[in-house]
Order: structure tokens, then sequence, then C-alpha cells
């Protein structure tokens, strides 16, 4: 999981966000890592908003959304989460399986 934290941190650092959006965006990734942790078990492919809360992702604004969905697809292909990409069900939303 380390590496893994540390790949998001630098991957977001290197981004052009100011430095509070990059530490939301680093606290979203974060999240979302542990939340694929916990949810290792589950085989069935999820987008990034099934592996999140419900109320947590109702509390992230849709533009934040769409960014971080493409910084979740960019960290997948670094592997720096720990996701591998199933399939498109649309233009825009992947589906990912969780690795074990």
């Amino acid at each position: 999981m380390q590496n893994h934290e540390e790949t998001i941190i630098t991957y977001i650092e290197n981004c052009d966000h100011t430095d509070d959006v990059k530490a939301m965006f680093i606290g979203l990734l974060l999240d979302l890592l542990r939340y694929c942790h916990a949810d290792r078990d589950y085989q069935s492919p999820k987008t990034v908003k099934q592996i999140f809360p419900k109320e947590t992702w109702e509390d992230i604004d849709g533009h934040d959304r769409n960014t971080l969905g493409r910084h979740v697809s960019h960290l997948v292909k670094l592997g720096g989460l720990p996701l591998t990409i199933f399939d498109k069900t649309s233009k825009n939303h992947w589906r990912y399986v969780i690795n074990k």
C-alpha cells in the first residue's frame, strides 16, 4: 500500500492544480485506495462511483468527479492503484476490477 500512496502523492503533486485542490485529490485518492483494500473480495467490476460510499461520492463536486475519474484512469495505467480496467460503459466511464 505504501508504494500506491507514494505514487498517488507524486502523481498529484506533479499535476497543474492549486495546493488546496491537490490536497483534495490526494485525500480522495487515498480514500479510494482504502476502499479498494476494504472491498477486495468483491468480484464484480465497479465504476469509481460504485467503489466510493454513496455519501462520499455525493459530496464531490461534478467537475471534480470528472477530474477524479481522469486521475484514477491515469493512476491505474501507472500502477498507482490496485485496480485493473475491465471495460468501458460509455465514452467517459470505466469499470474496474479490484486486484487481490
